[in-house]
């Protein structure tokens, strides 16, 4: 079978990275855009350098407190933006490939529970069968025994 789902995944990972793009360059124009992007950008920038201060184990000094101009600062927010997007749609997709496969495997699962109640179902009838056709044959050949269950002594 073709696999439809995987390729339309895939085509909609590709699309997202266009549309990354698209917002980056919107952040340009947008005003309102453009500040979210100089807010997420400065503290990205500001997260980077005390994870960089952690790891050297340096001090702050009054030369460290450096400020981003707004170009750079909208340049980080929006490619981390346009990298959330891209995440955001990769984990969707994912999350979507889970939730799919658990619904086929349930699938599968109900289906094989209901062979198996057919196949005890029919195997109690054929138990039953079987008991009554042994019982009828005895007393046919058997008639004294088979009276004799009935008899009290």
């Amino acid at each position: 079978m073709f696999p439809a789902y995987k390729v339309l995944c895939v085509f909609i990972r590709q699309i997202s990275k266009p549309f990354a793009n698209y917002l980056k360059r919107r952040a340009a124009h947008n005003e309102k855009f453009r500040n979210i992007c100089i807010y997420f950008g400065n503290k990205s920038f500001a997260f980077e350098r005390h994870i960089s201060r952690r790891f050297y184990n340096s001090e702050v000094t009054e030369s460290d407190k450096v400020t981003l101009s707004p170009e750079k600062s909208v340049n980080i927010g929006s490619e981390l933006l346009g990298e959330c997007v891209i995440f955001g749609v990769a984990a969707g997709l994912i999350t979507a490939e889970y939730v799919r496969g658990a619904i086929k495997e349930s699938r599968k699962e109900s289906n094989l529970k209901r062979r198996l109640d057919t196949i005890d179902s029919r195997h109690e009838e054929l138990e039953k069968y079987i008991k009554e056709e042994v019982s009828r044959q005895l007393s046919e050949r058997f008639p004294v025994v088979s009276d004799s269950k009935h008899r009290k002594f």
